[in-house]
């Protein structure tokens, strides 16, 4: 991932997830493959990952990736010139 081959680091994410994990490191696949949904621009698969990831175990980490997917759709809203929307789907977080 970090040298940029999101396709390939995915598919070895994927790969693992198939195989036995303990709790933590299926937070730890969701959790990468979200980044990855987030980084390609996938806001809505990356928020279904980060959720699975703080299903199996909530944590700060977890909990601040889904605050991103808000800030990050209420910036899509507002940049779409919809105030009102970009309000709700951030939240207090807006203000």
């Amino acid at each position: 991932y970090q040298r940029g081959d999101l396709e390939g680091a995915e598919r070895a994410y994927e790969q693992a997830l198939a195989g036995r994990n303990n709790d933590v490191g299926k937070v730890t696949i969701y959790s990468n493959l979200g980044t990855i949904a987030l980084t390609r621009g996938d806001l809505d698969r990356a928020e279904a990952l980060y959720r699975k990831a703080v299903a199996v175990h909530e944590t700060a980490e977890g909990v601040y990736n889904l605050g991103v997917i808000a800030l990050q759709r209420a910036a899509r809203a507002k940049e779409a010139d919809d105030a009102a929307g970009a309000r709700a789907l951030a939240g207090a977080a807006w203000q």
